[in-house]
């Protein structure tokens, strides 16, 4: 998307002279985002053209953030549960299975707010499971068609909790909290490049030459939390992303905090020596103190 701005004066008097100007950003944008194989991102640039002289370019990033209120998405308000078994063998004897039940009570969370798990764990063997730990994942999918098509991906750690060893012979019911630092959400509507996905990974670390045991947690992030009441039901009039949050009185404003994976270089190729502003961005994310 490019959008001109053209001012009428072609000559600028001496001193210091301001041209406010204003444009209306079409609706449903995706939100800004930065990966390491691809963007969405927007920048304003102003040209100041110098006869006989190179042009002098300005350059800032600003942030567009596409909101997904997930009150929206009934879907969301259902708890998950994942179950993985596995066998194992001691001295030739089978003995087992090692259970582990992951759950959460819902899969709709926005950045600020805490992630409940609860993970279950049956062990009847004789192996120790050294550690059961919980990582929340960001995983970018970048396709590209041309010259040909293809794909890319990157996998980055967004929140990390350790739950601790489960004793042999034993069972023991494991749980804790994840906070979901600032962070892009779930949807990018218009963008067919780039798909995010966020997945919470339970793994036991079983002790010895066993394999260790995984469990995935698909969740969504959006920009609007879930609201918890009875007879309480979203218009269906209302679209699902909005160019402003929705209104509701109960809940306190987010703040927009910087994303969690810190700054990004913004240096484009068309950038010279005279072009003016920061090289380095990053964008801000509505979150909220839950």
């Amino acid at each position: 998307m490019v959008a001109l701005v053209q001012l009428k004066e072609n000559v600028l008097p001496v001193g210091d002279v301001t041209y406010p100007f204003s444009y209306a950003l079409p609706v449903k944008l995706p939100s800004s985002f930065e990966g390491s194989y691809g963007y969405v991102r927007y920048t304003v640039r102003a040209t100041l053209d110098r006869p006989w002289k190179f042009n002098q370019d300005a350059k800032s990033v600003f942030t567009v953030i596409s909101h997904t209120d997930l009150n929206l998405l009934p879907q969301l308000r259902s708890p998950l549960t994942q179950t993985k078994t596995k066998s194992v063998c001691c001295l030739c004897c089978n003995t087992g299975p090692i259970t582990m039940v992951a759950r959460i009570p819902f899969t709709g969370f926005v950045s600020g707010q805490d992630i409940p798990l609860t993970i279950d764990m049956e062990n009847p063997t004789r192996i120790n499971i050294n550690n059961v730990n919980c990582v929340m994942m960001q995983v970018a999918t970048f396709q590209s068609q041309q010259p040909y098509a293809s794909f890319r991906y990157e996998r980055r750690p967004v929140a990390k909790l350790d739950l601790g060893p489960v004793e042999h012979n034993s069972s023991k019911l494991l749980d804790g909290t994840m906070k979901i630092p600032p962070s892009p959400p779930s949807l990018l509507p218009n963008c067919n490049i780039i798909k995010l996905q966020y997945i919470i990974e339970v793994k036991a670390t079983v002790a010895g030459p066993h394999k260790n045991m995984y469990v995935n947690l698909p969740i969504t992030v959006g920009t609007v939390p879930l609201i918890f009441q009875e007879n309480w039901e979203p218009s269906p009039s209302v679209p699902l992303l909005e160019p402003t949050a929705p209104a509701y009185p109960e809940l306190p404003p987010p703040s927009y905090d910087e994303c969690y994976f810190g700054s990004s270089n913004i240096k484009d190729q068309g950038d010279t020596q005279y072009t003016f502003g920061s090289t380095q961005y990053v964008p801000r994310y509505p979150t909220y103190n839950m």
